[in-house]
């Protein structure tokens, strides 16, 4: 049952904590939209000039981004919950998995899981279905009304090219930090693996040596109890010790 319980208190929290992920993930989003809506509200359609173009970009691109990461979160928040609710099926199709206390108290857990996440699932899906409203008005030529001249054209492609070379570069730095750290961490198992070696043979050592010891004990102690045992045959008893000595005095005195 304490295993039980543990187990439930430490799923209870990892999903407790991608819930609260997936809320802020939310919050940012909501956040942004709200913002990028003002926004467009303040300075209508009519700004220009090539800093226009650039904010209009990163502006786009910052909300595609966020939607991304919601979508993952969500995603990933479907796919727990949808194992949360195969294993309370299994659990009440099977009663006799476990025993009738254990099962209702898990099956309770779950539920209590899954209600918990119930509302941050509700808000994720309305952000991600305002999110996608607004990919779908802004899509085409909505996206572009800014670009009005052909050096807008050429301004907006070279700001669009320096991004995509500028994520290249910076995917490629990733790329060799992974591969630095998985050469690091190969290089750690493979101690790690010597390591455990190493302590088994000492651990074979020192039972060896306890073996050891444990033996030399048993063999003083058989050596203790056969000098006892030869003292006590070597040993004149007190009434042959007189005898002995009466006689002595017999045999001087005729003598």
């Amino acid at each position: 049952m304490h295993k039980l319980l543990a187990l439930n208190q430490k799923q209870k929290m990892v999903l407790q904590r991608k819930t609260e992920e997936a809320t802020m993930a939310t919050k940012r989003l909501k956040d942004l939209l709200e913002a990028k809506k003002s926004t467009r509200d303040a300075h209508g359609t009519g700004a220009s000039g090539i800093q226009a173009l650039m904010r209009t970009i990163d502006d786009e691109l910052e909300v595609t981004v966020r939607a991304y990461e919601l979508r993952s979160h969500y995603d990933r928040q479907i796919q727990e919950r949808a194992t949360i609710s195969k294993e309370i099926a299994k659990l009440k199709e099977c009663p006799e998995a476990m025993s009738p206390s254990a099962r209702s108290s898990r099956i309770s857990a779950l539920e209590n899981m899954l209600s918990s996440s119930s509302s941050a699932m509700v808000s994720m899906a309305s952000q991600l279905s305002e999110a996608e409203e607004r990919e779908r008005v802004f899509s085409g030529r909505g996206r572009w009304n800014h670009v009005r001249s052909l050096p807008d054209a050429k301004n907006t492609m070279n700001y669009l090219f320096q991004l995509a070379s500028s994520s290249r570069c910076q995917l490629h730095d990733k790329e060799v930090m992974c591969i630095e750290k998985d050469l690091i961490i190969g290089e750690l198992k493979e101690k790690v693996v010597a390591l455990n070696g190493r302590t088994r043979q000492l651990e074979a050592q020192v039972n060896d040596l306890h073996n050891q010891n444990m033996q030399l004990f048993a063999a003083m102690n058989n050596a203790k109890k056969s000098g006892r045992a030869s003292r006590r045959d070597t040993t004149i008893d007190p009434e042959d010790g007189q005898i002995y000595a009466l006689r002595k005095a017999v045999f001087s005195h005729v003598a």
